[in-house]
């Protein structure tokens, strides 16, 4: 007769915190960063590099939580290759080993204004910060010299 036997299965879900308890320092840039529309914005991210590191070694996420709600990646390096989820983010991945992560926005829209999270991952540590940013237009005034009594000027 054979023994009846239990196979349990165990199943997590692992967050980053289960997976790289080791807490890795990133500092980000002042909060609110003021871009202009049609500019370049830089977002800096700078990470603690505890010994010599490869690119290779390093995973990055740049992410975007919009005034809208909407959540969305923006940048993405995994050690190999990289992907841009909008028009124009750059991130200089040689520079990784050196802890520098920052992203740049080319022409800033107002739908890039939001709350940005820079993720990196060196296994086993793992550390994000975030940094928000507001957007603002050119102010388009122009003046106009009227000849009216009084010497008035009309600001349009």
């Amino acid at each position: 007769m054979a023994t009846p036997m239990c196979v349990c299965v165990c199943s997590y879900i692992f967050t980053p915190s289960v997976l790289f308890p080791a807490a890795l320092e990133v500092k980000t840039s002042p909060s609110p960063v003021v871009g202009l529309v049609h500019n370049p914005v830089v977002l800096h991210c700078n990470f603690t590099v505890q010994e010599s590191i490869r690119k290779e070694d390093v995973a990055l996420k740049w992410a975007v939580k919009t005034v809208s709600g909407e959540e969305r990646a923006v940048f993405l390096f995994d050690g190999n290759h990289t992907a841009g989820y909008r028009h124009g983010p750059l991130v200089n991945v040689e520079l990784l080993p050196h802890g520098i992560a920052s992203l740049t926005l080319s022409d800033v829209t107002l739908r890039d204004e939001g709350i940005y999270t820079c993720t990196v991952l060196v296994t086993p540590q793992y550390g994000n910060g975030k940094i928000q940013l507001k957007v603002r237009d050119s102010p388009h005034h122009s003046l106009s010299w009227f000849t009216v009594p009084r010497n008035i000027i009309l600001c349009h």
